[in-house]
Protein backbone atom coordinates (compact mmCIF):
# COMPACT_ATOMS: atom_id res chain seq x y z
CA UNK A 1 0.00 0.00 0.00
CA UNK A 2 1.02 3.33 -0.80
CA UNK A 3 -0.59 6.67 0.75
CA UNK A 4 0.28 10.65 -0.43
CA UNK A 5 -1.26 13.26 1.39
CA UNK A 6 -1.83 16.77 -0.57
CA UNK A 7 -4.01 19.39 -0.60
CA UNK A 8 -6.29 21.36 -2.94
CA UNK A 9 -7.34 24.99 -1.37
CA UNK A 10 -8.44 24.07 1.88
CA UNK A 11 -9.34 19.77 1.39
CA UNK A 12 -6.92 17.36 2.48
CA UNK A 13 -6.53 14.48 -0.52
CA UNK A 14 -5.33 10.63 0.29
CA UNK A 15 -4.58 9.27 -2.23
CA UNK A 16 -4.51 5.43 -1.63
CA UNK A 17 -3.00 2.89 -3.60
CA UNK A 18 -2.01 -0.80 -3.69
CA UNK A 19 -3.90 -3.44 -1.21
CA UNK A 20 -5.21 -1.73 2.15
CA UNK A 21 -5.17 -5.29 3.62
CA UNK A 22 -5.18 -6.31 7.65
CA UNK A 23 -1.11 -5.63 7.32
CA UNK A 24 -1.56 -1.86 6.08
CA UNK A 25 -4.95 -1.09 7.92
CA UNK A 26 -2.62 0.50 10.89
CA UNK A 27 -0.92 2.93 8.79
CA UNK A 28 -4.19 3.91 6.67
CA UNK A 29 -5.83 4.15 10.02
CA UNK A 30 -2.75 6.29 11.13
CA UNK A 31 -3.36 8.54 7.69
CA UNK A 32 -6.54 9.42 8.42
CA UNK A 33 -6.97 10.33 11.98
CA UNK A 34 -4.06 12.00 12.24
CA UNK A 35 -5.69 14.31 9.65
CA UNK A 36 -9.05 13.58 11.41
CA UNK A 37 -8.07 14.52 14.62
CA UNK A 38 -6.84 18.31 13.49
CA UNK A 39 -10.92 18.95 13.11
CA UNK A 40 -12.59 21.41 11.02
CA UNK A 41 -10.90 20.17 8.00
CA UNK A 42 -12.62 18.43 4.49
CA UNK A 43 -10.79 15.43 3.55
CA UNK A 44 -11.21 13.37 0.17
CA UNK A 45 -10.04 9.63 0.71
CA UNK A 46 -9.16 8.87 -3.13
CA UNK A 47 -9.39 5.15 -3.08
CA UNK A 48 -9.24 4.37 -7.38
CA UNK A 49 -6.64 2.86 -7.49
CA UNK A 50 -7.35 0.15 -4.39
CA UNK A 51 -7.37 -3.51 -4.60
CA UNK A 52 -8.14 -4.55 -1.57
CA UNK A 53 -9.84 -2.88 1.29
CA UNK A 54 -10.32 -5.10 4.53
CA UNK A 55 -12.66 -4.41 7.08
CA UNK A 56 -10.25 -2.46 9.54
CA UNK A 57 -9.57 -0.65 6.57
CA UNK A 58 -13.15 0.25 5.97
CA UNK A 59 -13.61 1.40 9.62
CA UNK A 60 -11.05 3.67 9.49
CA UNK A 61 -12.96 5.84 6.74
CA UNK A 62 -16.02 4.91 9.11
CA UNK A 63 -14.08 6.69 12.42
CA UNK A 64 -12.23 9.41 10.01
CA UNK A 65 -15.74 10.31 9.03
CA UNK A 66 -17.40 10.29 12.41
CA UNK A 67 -14.58 12.72 13.94
CA UNK A 68 -14.84 14.85 11.03
CA UNK A 69 -18.21 15.37 11.13
CA UNK A 70 -17.92 16.00 15.14
CA UNK A 71 -15.65 18.94 14.85
CA UNK A 72 -17.90 20.04 11.81
CA UNK A 73 -15.24 18.86 9.26
CA UNK A 74 -16.13 16.32 6.18
CA UNK A 75 -15.06 13.38 4.57
CA UNK A 76 -16.02 12.43 1.30
CA UNK A 77 -14.29 8.85 -0.50
CA UNK A 78 -13.99 8.88 -4.19
CA UNK A 79 -12.99 6.12 -7.00
CA UNK A 80 -14.71 3.51 -5.30
CA UNK A 81 -15.17 0.76 -8.20
CA UNK A 82 -16.00 -2.62 -8.53
CA UNK A 83 -16.14 -5.17 -5.51
CA UNK A 84 -14.70 -2.55 -3.20
CA UNK A 85 -17.59 0.04 -4.22
CA UNK A 86 -20.16 -2.60 -3.78
CA UNK A 87 -18.48 -3.53 -0.33
CA UNK A 88 -18.68 0.36 1.21
CA UNK A 89 -22.23 0.35 -0.28
CA UNK A 90 -23.54 -2.46 1.23
CA UNK A 91 -22.24 -1.15 4.81
CA UNK A 92 -25.54 0.76 4.83
CA UNK A 93 -23.51 3.62 6.46
CA UNK A 94 -24.09 5.85 3.78
CA UNK A 95 -25.33 8.76 5.97
CA UNK A 96 -21.63 8.21 7.37
CA UNK A 97 -19.67 7.65 4.30
CA UNK A 98 -20.10 9.76 1.32
CA UNK A 99 -19.18 8.41 -1.79
CA UNK A 100 -18.23 9.93 -5.14
CA UNK A 101 -17.07 8.80 -8.90
CA UNK A 102 -14.06 10.88 -8.67
CA UNK A 103 -11.87 13.44 -7.29
CA UNK A 104 -13.60 16.27 -9.22
CA UNK A 105 -17.35 15.26 -8.12
CA UNK A 106 -15.46 15.19 -4.48
CA UNK A 107 -14.16 18.37 -4.70
CA UNK A 108 -17.48 20.10 -6.24
CA UNK A 109 -19.33 18.47 -3.60
CA UNK A 110 -17.15 19.74 -0.84
CA UNK A 111 -17.65 23.57 -2.47
CA UNK A 112 -21.63 23.39 -1.59
CA UNK A 113 -20.11 22.19 2.26
CA UNK A 114 -17.84 24.76 3.64
CA UNK A 115 -16.51 23.71 7.13
CA UNK A 116 -18.09 26.17 9.70
CA UNK A 117 -16.12 27.97 11.89
CA UNK A 118 -16.03 26.79 15.84
CA UNK A 119 -18.81 28.50 17.63
CA UNK A 120 -17.47 31.34 20.31
CA UNK A 121 -18.63 30.01 24.24
CA UNK A 122 -20.28 32.98 25.79
CA UNK A 123 -19.30 33.37 29.38
CA UNK A 124 -22.93 34.16 30.22
CA UNK A 125 -23.67 30.81 29.54
CA UNK A 126 -22.29 27.77 31.17
CA UNK A 127 -19.82 24.97 28.98
CA UNK A 128 -21.89 21.89 27.91
CA UNK A 129 -20.37 19.03 29.17
CA UNK A 130 -18.18 17.08 27.54
CA UNK A 131 -20.09 13.91 25.92
CA UNK A 132 -18.57 10.69 25.91
CA UNK A 133 -18.71 8.31 22.40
Amino acid sequence: MEIQTSSIGETHVVTVSGAVDRAASGRFWDALISIARAGNVRMIVDITRVTVLSRPSMRSLITASKLLSCSRGELRVCGAQGLIGARLWSLGLNHLLNCDPTLKASLLALEGSPPEAPRPQSSAMPAEPATAY
